[in-house]
């Protein structure tokens, strides 16, 4: 029983440590305005008006403002 614990208690040690040394990158999101216009402009040349709920998010890294595509597109 003991020898389980001491197991537990390396596998945590090292997993924790494995995890703070991560590097951390800020980063917020914002409204990706390429895939709106597109989108709108679309809806425009088909007659129809497009009401925006949830408007389509990129995350933007803080340190270098390089967006990032969430679609994968």
């Amino acid at each position: 029983m003991r020898s389980v614990r001491v197991v537990v208690a390396v596998a945590a040690v090292i997993l924790v440590a494995g995890c703070s040394s991560m590097p951390r990158v800020a980063s917020s999101y914002q409204t990706d305005a390429d895939k709106v216009a597109l989108v709108n402009a679309t809806a425009r040349e088909r007659g129809l008006k497009v009401i925006w709920v949830n408007p389509p998010q990129k995350r933007v890294d803080e340190i270098g403002q390089k967006p990032q595509n969430l679609a994968g597109h």
